[in-house]
């Protein structure tokens, strides 16, 4: 009976017709994204050839082949002396730099490129920072490597996630305001083994859904920036591209991936269970996806906005921390934290708040389906 149950109610969830509009047009914006800002803006100048597109990324990788392995100070002067500063004397801020990706990468952790105000050629680094460089790589001994796919793969991930967050919304509040609405609510507490059973085939369907809809759209987004730039940047320590802290500098970016696919999962299913809590709380569809809107942009608003203006600092770090358990910050901190120490007791309280919430949520909605005034 459950399983019949559990397919009747993902029937009802596919065959919404609103949320495949919106899937359709998530999936064409990343298409634009992903061939407009990876491919199209790809360019590499060797020995004066200037290269774009898939052509300059596979240039690109064929270069970046040989300097591959450990990284060390010495080996990106090597890089320099052979390519290069990869920046014109006449460039300002927003002009394309010439050269290749490892005289770029060079460039950007030798000298000041990225600091500089206004235009004019790039300059070395002051001594004191090389050497506090020079003994990061010493202790951390990163594995270097084409990874500029990789870079740009987290960035787009995390973008299209908090999309496919608000889609979610948008497809699970009816889930249980449309029994009242359509007035079977009554008829499904009373029949087919009872209310508890409705419950978990709905609370089921929703998050088989949610969890499919994300592992389908996260893999097809890597699939396709393998296929463009290759599996090099899996091998890259992902201190180098900036997503580990230094608890976490031997992670390497393809870890780093599964780190924060695994916390994307946990973010996916509280977005399902909230957005269920306030159908199943407030019986209208409507209601229900600004109250788990609200949860999603709220938690982005309280890290990005409200820690900023408050005026003490206690209250600040509540609003920090509360933020950082919603649905999208759930998502993107998690490997650029790193593990261990500091960063593994704040995974496990982020966990621990989000586990809570979720079973919390969970018991609400069977309190609220079985109500007598229901």
């Amino acid at each position: 009976m459950t399983d019949k149950l559990f397919w009747a109610e993902l029937q009802k969830i596919l065959r919404r017709r609103l949320q495949w509009l919106w899937l359709a047009a998530l999936a064409g914006f990343m298409c634009f994204w992903v061939w407009g800002g990876t491919v199209a803006e790809a360019d590499i100048v060797v020995d004066g050839v200037r290269s774009h597109g898939l052509e300059a990324i596979r240039k690109n990788r064929e270069i970046a082949r040989q300097w591959e392995g450990t990284l060390t100070l010495e080996k990106l002067y090597r890089i320099l002396d052979t390519y290069g500063i990869a920046v014109n004397e006449t460039d300002d801020r927003d002009s394309p730099r010439g050269g290749n990706w490892v005289s770029r990468y060079a460039t950007e952790a030798l000298t000041d490129y990225k600091q500089r105000e206004n235009g004019g050629s790039a300059v070395f680094l002051d001594r004191e920072y090389l050497e506090r460089f020079s003994d990061q790589l010493k202790q951390t001994q990163p594995y270097f490597c084409y990874m500029e796919g990789m870079n740009t793969l987290f960035e787009t991930q995390f973008s299209m996630n908090l999309l496919l967050l608000g889609i979610l919304g948008i497809a699970l509040a009816p889930v249980f305001s449309e029994e009242y609405q359509c007035l079977t609510a009554p008829v499904l507490r009373t029949s087919l083994g009872g209310g508890q059973r409705t419950v978990t085939a709905k609370l089921l369907a929703a998050a088989v859904f949610s969890e499919t809809l994300y592992l389908v759209a996260d893999g097809l987004l890597l699939f396709s920036f393998l296929c463009i730039y290759g599996t090099d940047g899996l091998k890259a320590s992902a201190w180098l591209c900036g997503w580990a802290g230094e608890n976490g500098a031997g992670l390497c970016m393809g870890e780093a991936y599964l780190i924060n696919f695994a916390w994307g999962a946990l973010g996916i299913l509280l977005m399902c269970v909230l957005t269920l809590f306030f159908s199943a709380k407030y019986r209208r569809s409507f209601v229900a996806l600004l109250g788990a809107l609200t949860c999603l942009l709220g938690g982005i608003a309280l890290v990005t906005v409200v820690s900023r203006i408050l005026p003490f600092f206690p209250f600040r770090i509540v609003c920090i921390a509360v933020g950082m358990c919603s649905p999208f910050y759930l998502m993107v901190t998690a490997a650029s934290s790193g593990m261990g120490g500091y960063a593994f007791l704040s995974h496990g309280l982020r966990i621990a708040l989000a586990g809570g919430t979720i079973l919390w949520c969970i018991l609400q909605i069977g309190r609220d389906w079985n109500r007598r005034d229901a």
